[in-house]
């Protein structure tokens, strides 16, 4: 019987050795059986469970996040089959209005541009400079909170020497 159950001992390290022969054989890592027990939904890209109940996979199919899904691959599928590229002229005329607004503008005051990039370094210059003053204000409340603290803490220590002085 002991030499029935070391033979049967050997073939399963036998078996195990073949076992890890195949899968170093195989060109990627064997997935999970775990995903068999999911269905991934097409719209939303949720994963469904096989055995969940039809009311909770009614709830899904009637939920916000499946219906917003729903609407935006169906407008992505409409702007698709219109196949209007970015580059053509006219795919977004509220912004053609705009850009031609915009070169009538420049044509109409050349110079308005180089005034702008101006107007914006001052600017820039003058936030730098708020911001510079609001650092050295902060720092120097910082310092005197932290000599108020000093004085304070050194004021509670000589109470204390005085107290203890005392009571002896």
């Amino acid at each position: 019987d002991v030499d029935g159950s070391f033979a049967l001992i050997q073939k399963s390290e036998e078996l195990k050795s073949e076992k890890a022969g195949i899968h170093r054989k195989l060109p990627g890592q064997l997935e999970d059986n775990s995903y068999k027990k999911h269905i991934l939904c097409e719209v939303s890209g949720n994963y469904l469970s096989i055995t969940d109940s039809a009311e909770r996979l009614r709830n899904h199919f009637e939920g916000k996040r499946y219906i917003g899904w729903k609407k935006v691959r169906a407008k992505y599928e409409e702007l698709r089959a219109k196949n209007l590229p970015p580059g053509i002229p006219g795919w977004n005329p509220k912004k053609a209005e705009e850009d031609a607004e915009r070169k009538k503008r420049r044509a109409a005051n050349p110079a308005r541009p180089a005034r702008d990039r101006d107007q914006d370094k001052d600017r820039d210059r003058d936030r730098s400079r708020r911001d510079r003053d609001r650092d050295r204000t902060r720092d120097r409340s910082d310092r005197d909170r932290d000599r108020d603290r000093r004085s304070r803490d050194r004021r509670d220590r000589d109470r204390s020497r005085r107290n203890r002085s005392r009571s002896r």
